[in-house]
């Protein structure tokens, strides 16, 4: 799978479901990786996102602003 086959509703769906929901985000964790997603923006954050699962085990949900403030500030 490609990264052009996933439509760009799509791409900030997952985005949203990886910073917001705990039942989805493992999920959507094993199975797209960043580099599916088609803006360096969004890979960026999908990186932070991960790492933050990885380390925490939980969606960051509030905390989102704090991890990519500096991408979205840029």
């Amino acid at each position: 799978m490609t990264y052009d086959t996933l439509s760009a509703p799509l791409q900030l769906q997952l985005l949203t479901l990886l910073c917001f929901s705990p039942s989805a985000a493992p999920l959507i964790r094993g199975a797209v990786e960043p580099r599916l997603f088609s803006s360096t923006v969004q890979r960026r954050i999908a990186d932070r996102v991960y790492a933050y699962l990885d380390e925490f085990h939980r969606p960051p949900k509030d905390h989102i602003t704090d991890l990519i403030e500096d991408i979205v500030d840029n």
